[in-house]
Order: C-alpha cells, then structure tokens, then sequence
C-alpha cells in the first residue's frame, strides 16, 4: 500500500479512509505533503503541502481533522481542497499535537445550527505530549454542550486517582504535619509562659520599690526656717 501511494521517496506517516459513500477515497500524509487518493483510479485527487503531526477520519461523516507541526488545525472534505475550518490549536505550551481522534457523541445536537456541521456528529480530541484537551471552548458557539465533557477531560488529565499506598503515603504525610503543628504550637505557649512570668516577676519588683519609698522615714533632721 505505502508504496502504491508513495510519490518520491518520502514514508507515508498517516493514512485515514473516508466513510460513507466515498470509501474509495484515501487520505495520506508524509513530512511535507497531504494527499488524497481515489482508489479506483489510483490517482491523486488533489494534494498541497503541509507537515502534518496528526490525522483522524470521523467515523460517522466525511470529515477529517489535521493538525500540523506549526500548531494549525484543519478540517476538511476529500472531495475538497478548501478546508471547511481552520484555526490554531491553543495545546499549552506549543507542543505538537501527536495524535487525534473523532468522538461519537451519545446523540446529536438537537437544534440545528448550534454546532458547525463536522461536529454535530462527533466530538474531536487530540493529545499533546503532556495532556489531553478538547477543541477550544471559543471554537463553539454554545460551550454549555461540550462543557460538561471539556472539564471531565481537564480533570482526568490533571489528577490520577490514588492508589492504597499512594493513600496510606497521604495520611501519613498529614499525621506527621499534625504533629509539626502542635509541638509548635506547644512552643509558642512556654515561650508566652515564660515572657508572662518574667512580665510578672518585673510587676512585683516595681512593686516593692514603690512601697519602699512610700514608708521611708526620713532620718536628717528638720532645718529651722
């Protein structure tokens, strides 16, 4: 197949087949060029040059989705050279995107014109080399359909869910800074002993003086005026 499709001496890195009614169609994707293939002629429909990092077909539509090495997202028709869309795919960082995949979803958007035609059917995700994320949420105009999906990735991608020792480790690490807190805060409190004893011990010295001087009798004798 590779070398069927292959013009020049470039590897084929992605090859996607379309669904439906054009399942003779063949996408194909090299370090410099995406091309489209009918089978039944083995010709190319058409081609343009691009370096491509990640292709997916959606299974339910005519659709495919390619993400290029300088963060460019398409989305296009075989029978099309135009792309239907095309933005920057926002994967934190600017990492490449290493791979796609088109979602079904549960069930299509109810109303009419919420979505773009090419997600109404399926939902697309693709995965950078730290993390999973969906299509950005100002790519839709209603975010409330994919918001609910969007964070449950955010979340999954972010935390792990903890295993025993991972959760024995935890409660560990939290038993240990309980006992940090209270031999410091047993401290503090003989350190504020200690300066209220000292505070006081300094009241009752003052205190003495004052009555000393208070019943002191003055032994010189008075002068006659």
């Amino acid at each position: 197949m590779c070398s069927s499709l292959t013009r020049g001496a470039e590897d084929i890195k992605f090859i996607e087949f379309e669904q439906k009614s054009y399942s003779h169609v063949v996408v194909t994707a090299s370090s410099t060029t995406l091309q489209v293939w009918d089978l039944l002629s083995l010709s190319i429909s058409w081609c343009v040059k691009m370096d491509v990092t990640a292709l997916s077909a959606d299974p339910l539509s005519e659709h495919f989705a390619a993400f290029t090495a300088d963060g460019q997202l398409f989305v296009f028709k075989a029978e099309q050279r135009v792309p239907l869309f095309k933005m920057a795919a926002r994967n934190g960082g600017n990492r490449k995107v290493m791979a796609a995949l088109f979602v079904p979803r549960d069930q299509e958007a109810e109303l009419e014109g919420e979505l773009p035609a090419w997600m109404q059917k399926s939902k697309l995700y693709y995965v950078t080399e730290s993390q999973l994320l969906s299509i950005p949420i100002h790519a839709v105009p209603h975010i409330s359909l994919l918001c609910e999906d969007f964070l449950a990735c955010q979340l999954s991608a972010k935390y792990e869910f903890p295993d025993s020792m991972r959760i024995e480790e935890m409660a560990k690490d939290v038993e240990e800074r309980e006992e940090e807190q209270e031999e410091k805060i047993t401290k503090e409190k003989k350190k504020a002993k200690k300066k209220k004893e000292k505070l006081d011990k300094n009241v009752e010295i003052i205190d003495d003086l004052a009555l000393e001087s208070l019943f002191s009798v003055d032994t010189q004798p008075c002068l006659d005026l």
